[in-house]
């Protein structure tokens, strides 16, 4: 079959040394082995992803069902895998199959994404947070990838790559992100610690297929962390970055945390430090995958965030 695969995926994988191009060369292989064995038709590719291709396949039962192959891991537990399973279609989109070998899951196929509907940010944001409480309340596993680990490779990133990148961002703003990290440290109980997804936003949250109504969603692409629930909502804090691009940045900020605080009832102070930190990473990635303006415009929103606190 004919497909293509997006820039931001192949930089991803090429990232990644020989085992992401051992698993670019290997894709036509991986489609022809999946199809064969569970009994795949019609195989269409879908837009989006940027970790992943993704196809619209119909199942030997005729139902329609999502192939998703992903970019490969070290870990010997895949936490996406996991994730879907310890969610059992709760809050999480409903895994049919998977394969570890192939890097391929086989997921319900659901609806359109809701930042795709015409739906304001205050109108998702409740759909998302529903789906995410639901998930909140899975069961967890001590397989499921560490968010304490997520937290020390914030730290590197912050601390290390800067060096690397053409634009430089401010002292300030690496020096208060170290902070904000120490803050959530200090404050961890892990014993409260619950399935987290790790990237819960509006293209990752779909509808159910037949929801006109609009009325509830579920998540996929979980990172699938055992860690605060605070993490998540930093999530969507990050998110709508254009909104912030105001005068009133902070402001607008703020209503979005304490929304968000009063719809879950997460501490709002570890909503907003979760908030800037997921904000700055991010920009940092960005301009690591060289998208240096689009870096930089998280990078300034992150500094206007954290000078207001």
């Amino acid at each position: 079959m004919v497909y293509s695969i997006p820039s931001i995926v192949r930089k991803r994988a090429q990232l990644l040394g020989k085992t992401g191009e051992t698993w670019l060369n290997g894709l036509d292989a991986s489609l022809a082995t999946l199809s064969a064995r569970w009994n795949l038709a019609s195989l269409e590719q879908l837009p989006g992803g940027s970790e992943s291709l993704v196809f619209s396949v119909i199942c030997d039962s005729g139902k329609k069902a999502v192939l998703k192959l992903m970019l490969p891991t070290t870990d010997p537990v895949r936490p996406e895998t996991l994730a879907l399973k310890l969610a059992g279609g709760h809050g999480y989109a409903q895994l049919l199959e998977s394969a570890d070998e192939h890097d391929a899951l086989l997921l319900e196929q659901l609806g359109q994404p809701i930042g795709e509907l015409d739906l304001s940010i205050d109108q998702q944001l409740p759909l998302i947070c529903s789906a995410l409480a639901e998930s909140w309340a899975a069961p967890v596993d001590p397989g499921l990838s560490s968010g304490i680990n997520k937290a020390d490779w914030l730290e590197a990133h912050f601390s290390n790559t800067p060096k690397r990148l053409r634009i430089s961002p401010r002292p300030e703003l690496i020096n208060g992100c170290l902070d904000y990290l120490h803050q959530r440290r200090q404050a961890w109980r892990p014993e409260t610690f619950c399935l987290v997804h790790g990237d819960a936003h509006e293209h990752n949250a779909l509808l159910l297929t037949n929801d006109k109504a609009m009325r509830k969603c579920k998540l996929v692409d979980p990172d699938g962390l055992l860690f605060e629930p605070a993490y998540d909502l930093g999530i969507l804090m990050r998110n709508w970055h254009e909104q912030y691009q105001h005068p009133q940045a902070a402001t607008i900020a703020q209503k979005r945390c304490e929304l968000l605080a009063s719809i879950t009832g997460v501490d709002a102070v570890a909503i907003w430090q979760w908030g800037v930190i997921e904000i700055a990473s991010t920009g940092l990635h960005l301009a690591e995958l060289n998208y240096e303006l689009l870096g930089q415009a998280y990078l300034d929103i992150a500094e206007t965030l954290l000078s207001s606190d």
